[in-house]
């Protein structure tokens, strides 16, 4: 507990000893991600990769686990910049930055900035870096190309995309193409929040792209739309409604929607079964069983392309019911059918077992709040409030110089 005479002062220096004691702690966690990734030591328990264990065991989203797992295998071949970070000099934000350009013949070099520069300049210097790399080599610049999106707390849709100068000069001229078909009138609303005219307007095209493509256009009237699931009271239609994938929307949306939409009617309250008449599982069901699971339901799968997995299987007399099918990724159908594992499916909880008949199941980890910094005493780090801060002295960085120096250095590593 903080005592109520601890000034700020006080308070601030403990602040900055305990970040310190943090960076080394998550330095142990991450030597000892690389060494259990590079045993494969994850594979012992029906998992995909030391990320997917990472989600499961450690409660890491998968993104997350991906990037601990990536920077825990680069700091192996990185000892300069790993050392540091066991002494809790650096952070992981450092880290993260460094491990995306670091190798053995810039390493010092880096190692210097960190030391000296805030986690912001290294990010910095690092996409400085990558994209001077990037616009002389057009073959690097399209095998980065990505498209992701995610849901916000309020279920808008956020999408980020990257595309190579002339890929992304297409889809600006498709843009340009959908503007001409798109009615702006109510984009001058003053009371919009959040975004400038010219963004919410660039969204309206955006939208009429999907929609060029989603289905085909008759004398102005679209038909064959592509299928979008909206989870909705059908009788009152007074309540939010679930999009599929993903999202919500408000009881007032969700009539907008239903004013010219088909209906799929699912039952959420009972079972549903076909009995023993077919072990296809038809196409009503199947709905319904991805509105239960969604995704793969192994313990930290979240894979979304799913077979339909029968618990007691069609060929030993099982029903063809959700109360005996659960969504399984292609890897853990494999594992449950060749691979020995068993599943059981009470209710909503799905529980898997090994094949020894172990339950596989999460043990509760209870954290000791004092244990970091006695670890960190035990291996010789004695952190201060000193010990991870950054020794910048305020001036601007010249960040030409730093990337024209990382050239200048893969140049001299470079043979001939």
């Amino acid at each position: 507990m903080l005592a109520a005479t601890t000034s700020n002062e006080e308070l601030g220096e403990q602040i900055a000893k305990l970040a310190a004691e943090i960076h080394a702690a998550t330095a142990r966690f991450l030597h000892l991600i690389g060494e259990f990734d590079a045993r494969a030591a994850w594979g012992a328990y029906g998992i995909k990769s030391c990320a997917h264990w990472l989600s499961w065991r450690c409660g890491l989203s998968p993104e997350a686990a991906r990037e601990h797992v990536r920077v825990a295998r680069a700091l192996r071949s990185l000892p300069l910049i790993s050392a540091s970070f066991a002494r809790g000099e650096i952070s992981f934000s450092k880290v993260r930055a460094l491990t995306r350009i670091a190798n053995e013949f810039n390493e010092e070099q880096l190692y210097e900035w960190s030391r000296y520069g805030t986690a912001a300049q290294l990010e910095h210097l690092v996409r400085g870096f990558r994209r001077a790399k990037a616009n002389g080599d057009p073959v690097r610049a399209h095998a980065q190309r990505s498209l992701s999106w995610y849901r916000d707390d309020d279920g808008s849709l956020v999408i980020k995309g990257r595309l190579s100068p002339e890929d992304g000069s297409v889809f600006l001229r498709a843009l340009e193409e959908a503007e001409k078909k798109v009615d702006v009138s109510a984009d001058t609303s003053a009371n919009d929040e959040g975004s400038t005219p010219w963004e919410r307007r660039r969204a309206d095209e955006l939208i009429a792209l999907a929609e060029a493509f989603s289905g085909s256009e008759t004398t102005n009237k679209r038909y064959d739309r592509a299928l979008v699931v909206l989870n909705v009271d059908e009788v009152a239609l007074t309540q939010p409604a679930m999009l599929h994938p993903g999202g919500a929307v408000s009881a007032e949306t969700a009539r907008r929607i239903a004013c010219d939409a088909g209906l799929i009617r699912v039952s959420r309250e009972r079972d549903t079964t076909i009995g023993r008449r077919t072990r296809v599982v038809p196409t009503t069901m199947r709905r319904a069983l991805h509105q239960r699971d969604g995704t793969c339901r192994f313990p930290g799968c979240t894979t979304r392309t799913v077979d339909a997995h029968h618990i007691k299987h069609w060929a030993h007399g099982g029903h063809t019911a959700l109360s005996n099918l659960i969504l399984l990724c292609r890897y853990h159908h494999r594992l449950v059918h060749e691979g020995g594992y068993r599943v059981r499916l009470t209710g909503a909880e799905v529980r898997f077992f090994r094949p020894d008949g172990s339950p596989l199941d999460v043990p509760i980890a209870r954290a000791d709040p004092r244990a970091v910094e006695r670890q960190n005493r035990r291996v010789g780090i004695a952190a201060t409030p000193m010990t991870c801060a950054s020794h910048w002295d305020g001036g601007p960085p010249d960040y030409n110089i730093a990337v024209e120096g990382l050239f200048r250095l893969e140049a001299d590593a470079s043979p001939g």
